[in-house]
């Protein structure tokens, strides 16, 4: 988890506009106890999303996908609907097609 938000934040279009504390919570509260790259897919693409460019994308593996659905029993995962917004109260909101992702 560390690494990845470590090689995003730095490269990210929009990363003066992510809260980027708030990020990294919830990607942790997501990855929990995860053992592999599997358990971190969630996690993954919260942090992908919060980027809010409407651009950057994780795309796993058919592989990765049937194992997620085989260990959870879900077609998806999806960020919580209890998850707060990524991006700053002071910064200008992205644009309405990014905040959709």
């Amino acid at each position: 988890m560390t690494k990845a938000l470590q090689a995003v934040r730095p490269i990210a279009m929009n990363r003066d506009r992510v809260d980027w504390v708030a990020v990294e919570r919830q990607a942790r509260e997501l990855a929990g106890p995860a053992e592999d790259t599997i358990d971190l897919l969630p996690a993954y693409h919260l942090i992908v999303w919060s980027l809010g460019d409407n651009h950057s994308l994780i795309l796993p593996t058919d592989a990765q996908v049937d194992e997620w659905i085989r260990r959870n029993g879900r077609d998806r995962y999806r960020p919580s609907s209890r998850l707060e917004t990524p991006f700053k109260a002071t910064a200008s909101k992205p644009n309405s097609d990014a905040s959709r992702h």
